[in-house]
């Protein structure tokens, strides 16, 4: 028999499978997005199983579905959830497709009235990110087994196409990841370089600064030693200017001494 929606009129979707709008928001509870549709039914709308199964679960999941049901049959089965209060079918009973379940409310973790419908088949693969739910779209109105088998068929194909585009970028992202890792090797070698030359520059300033102190001393002592030699110097200055040999002669004199040196000294060459 063909998948139904569980309701009898129409109602509108609030929140879409794997809705893009709030897929940040499931990370919390390790899914990558939204595992079902959730419609917006009032309070006490009448909730019908969408399918024929056995009520395997009947609970209250405070911080999640709130009061929900689950029905199974051997190809598929479905979550019911945020019910106004805990469904009269009891676990282990047999529903049939159209039979009432439950009445919508807004308990567990829901923002307003409305009702989520978790769906999946088998073989149930609960590591796909959805908790092993899939999107009951495609599978509403589905009238036969070959229909069935087409639509399976063309999901394989699809996860598969997906699955082969998803190794190339993680192939590319690879090697990307080396030629990061081969940049960061090189910067940090560059980065060991530069702290080795910074510590070279480091100990050449610290002598450089010890060599401008010693130049700085030297200089202050110049400034006191020079005013001292130049004192020193008009000092002696003044003594040879008092203690001049020639001043107690007469240019007369001092000719005639340089004569008598000349004369004398051209007589002893004479003898």
């Amino acid at each position: 028999m063909t998948l139904k929606k569980p309701f009898e009129k129409e109602y509108t979707m609030t929140q879409d499978w794997n809705d893009p709008r709030y897929r940040a928001s499931y990370t919390k509870f390790g899914l990558l997005g939204h595992n079902g549709q959730d419609f917006g039914c009032p309070i006490n709308t009448k909730i019908i199983a969408p399918h024929g199964g056995k009520i395997i679960e009947n609970l209250l999941d405070s911080t999640g579905y709130g009061w929900y049901v689950k029905i199974e049959n051997d190809k598929e089965g479905s979550i019911l959830g945020h019910f106004n209060s805990q469904s009269p079918c009891k676990v282990g009973s047999t529903v049939k497709q159209g039979d009432l379940v439950g009445l919508s409310g807004n308990s567990g973790n829901s923002t307003g009235p409305h009702l989520h419908w978790g769906y999946y088949r088998f073989p149930r693969k609960r590591d796909n990110g959805f908790s092993g739910t899939v999107d009951q779209t495609h599978w509403i109105g589905l009238e036969n087994y070959e229909e069935e088998m087409l639509y399976e068929r063309a999901e394989k194909e699809k996860y598969k196409k997906e699955a082969r585009n998803l190794r190339k970028v993680t192939q590319s992202q690879a090697k990307s990841i080396a030629l990061l890792n081969k940049e960061i090797e090189s910067l940090n070698k560059a980065k060991t370089d530069q702290a080795f030359e910074i510590k070279q520059l480091q100990a050449q300033f610290v002598e450089v600064s010890r060599e401008k102190s010693s130049l700085l001393d030297c200089c202050k002592e110049y400034e006191v030693s020079v005013p001292k030699l130049n004192a020193r110097i008009k000092e002696l200055e003044s003594k040879l200017m008092s203690q001049d040999p020639l001043k107690d002669f007469s240019a007369k004199e001092l000719w005639s001494a340089l004569f008598d040196k000349i004369f004398k000294r051209g007589g002893d060459l004479n003898v």
